[in-house]
């Protein structure tokens, strides 16, 4: 148990690649772990963690993968995730891989499964698999709202203008952006594309600094394809995506994994 609840936490604290189902929920979970509730309470919200549903088969249509850079100081940190998203089934899955971690993309697959609620981690190599309830890191209300419709929108106080220069990236017309945010002193370019839909990406990366991004991109009716993010007129980091596939047959079978039900 004490392992599942460190990947769960990693998961949505820690893991900047990897979806959260929203702010203050993980954190809620997080004060019924750390505050000590009690052994009966805590056993029985890790029981709802682990009851998670999930649909018999993932089929992902669109594949996307992307290159990032991230700056800090003098040093440079470059990483890559391939996305696989099927928009008619509101499902992600992605792999991600940074040059300290080249083993995870080889072995871990991450579904977001936003029609159940659902995080599925899937151990390639060993076919195995764990999923967490994400409705267990929120409150009743919470789940209320969001199912209503009522759900609580990231803030965006960025204003994007078009430049009128527009370019080709891989086959794909693009027009560039220029987004301000003046509160916090940021800037950024990006490269815009209306002949792919983003597909949910803004919710599969809604813990990194440029989810806004792919947000403002599906608000105007495409995908961000490239893009390069200032903070007191210092690149931050950039976005660049590498390879498309519009026929990706990328399927994954829950029966060909074995569910773990005990995560001592």
């Amino acid at each position: 148990m004490k392992h599942f609840i460190a990947i769960s936490f990693c998961v949505l604290f820690s893991c900047p690649l990897f979806a959260q189902p929203g702010k203050g929920y993980a954190h809620e979970a997080a004060e019924k772990k750390y505050g000590e509730p009690g052994k009966d309470k805590l056993e029985g919200w890790m029981a709802n963690v682990a009851n998670a549903k999930t649909e018999a088969a993932y089929d992902f249509p669109l594949y996307i993968s992307m290159h990032i850079t991230s700056y800090k100081n003098e040093d440079k940190k470059e990483s890559d995730i391939q996305y696989y998203i099927n928009g008619a089934q509101n499902t992600v899955g992605f792999k991600a891989a940074d040059d300290n971690n080249k083993k995870r993309k080889d072995e871990m697959f991450m579904i977001y499964d936003h029609k159940n609620h659902s995080m599925i981690m899937l151990n390639e190599k060993e076919k195995s698999a764990m999923a967490m309830n994400l409705n267990a890191f929120m409150s009743g209300d919470a789940i209320k709202r969001r199912d209503e419709g009522k759900g609580e929108a990231p803030k965006n106080d960025m204003k994007c203008n078009k430049t009128g220069k527009s370019k080709t990236i891989l086959g794909y017309k693009c027009e560039e952006y220029v987004c301000i945010d003046e509160d916090r002193n940021r800037k950024s370019e990006i490269w815009v594309t209306t002949k792919l839909k983003g597909g949910g990406l803004s919710q599969a990366s809604a813990s990194n600094p440029w989810a806004a991004y792919f947000s403002n991109a599906e608000k105007m009716g495409g995908m961000m394809m490239e893009g390069n993010f200032y903070k007191n007129e210092h690149i931050e980091s950039s976005i660049v995506v590498t390879e498309i596939n519009e026929k990706s047959d990328k399927s994954v079978k829950m029966s060909d994994y074995t569910m773990k039900q005990s995560f001592r």
